[in-house]
């Protein structure tokens, strides 16, 4: 049986408007369809990554409440205690490898908590650490110097030199003496504010 030629032509026609119909919609809306769940599958996949991450972390602390509580505890001592404390060996040791680098004999160094810091803005703290060394007065005016170089801003809120007498040793009895060194001591009180 033979088929009409028209029917040959219409049914090539009608394959050929279905292939191209299947292709717009493959193109058009298979292909983005498709985008979009692998996208969410991704998405999916990385939303379950952090649930389990989450468990792992439940699952290390066994009480948070009091895990929360000792935070809090640790937060409250951290505010009344302040930052301040837990600088002061920090800015003693600045200091103190400061006056090595100077060659300067370090008699005293201490923080000072006994001076009345006077009104501050609330959060603001100040220092007072009190430095005693013997030197000349280029020793002083180098140390001087050099402090205000430093990475923590210091101010000199007090500054006294005292001359002291030496007792000629034995090495020093047959020599002649540097013009120009003069043995002092010297108190500088230092402060510093953190906030």
């Amino acid at each position: 049986m033979k088929l009409p030629s028209g029917k040959i032509q219409g049914l090539i026609i009608f394959s050929s408007v279905f292939l191209l119909l299947t292709l717009l919609v493959h193109f058009l809306v298979g292909r983005p369809i498709k985008r979009y769940s692998q996208r969410v599958r991704r998405e999916f996949s990385q939303n379950q990554r952090l649930v389990q991450e989450a468990q792992e972390l439940v699952r290390l602390v066994p009480n948070p409440q009091e895990a929360i509580n000792s935070l809090r505890a640790k937060v409250a001592e951290f505010q009344t205690q302040g930052s301040v404390k837990k600088q002061i060996p920090k800015l003693m040791q600045i200091i103190n490898s400061l006056a090595n680098e100077q060659q300067l004999k370090l008699v005293l160094l201490k923080p000072r908590e006994d001076i009345n810091q006077g009104p501050l803005p609330q959060r603001v703290e100040k220092v007072y650490i009190e430095v005693v060394f013997e030197s000349n007065y280029q020793q002083i005016g180098k140390f001087l110097d050099e402090l205000k170089i430093l990475s923590v801003p210091f101010q000199v809120e007090s500054l006294s030199i005292v001359r002291i007498e030496q007792l000629p040793t034995a090495e020093s009895k047959g020599k002649e003496t540097n013009v120009g060194w003069v043995n002092l001591q010297t108190t500088i009180l230092l402060s510093a504010i953190f906030g």
